[in-house]
């Protein structure tokens, strides 16, 4: 997986799970439900920055597995290509 993709999931990965816990929240009624930052902050002030990441490593697995199988596609099928236009070619 490229590095850059790594560090944009780090980076945005507490305000994707607070997004989550969000939706998994039962909702009052007549409440507001909460904002992504209030959720956030109040992650980090229960758990600090161990909580805003818990659960990323399956997440950043999925993204190598997900990157690995698009370069092996990407690979057969440029090698497919090839392989037509030289047979073409001839």
């Amino acid at each position: 997986m490229q590095l850059s993709k790594a560090v944009a999931t780090c980076a945005t990965y507490p305000a994707v799970r607070a997004k989550t816990l969000i939706q998994n929240l039962t909702p009052k009624q007549g409440g507001v439900p909460p904002g992504v930052s209030d959720v956030v902050l109040d992650i980090f002030a229960k758990d600090g920055t161990r909580g805003l990441l818990r659960g990323i490593e399956p997440t950043l697995q999925k993204g190598v597995l997900q990157s690995a199988f698009m370069l092996m596609v990407r690979e057969h099928v440029d090698h497919t290509v090839r392989h037509f236009f030289q047979m073409a070619s001839r």
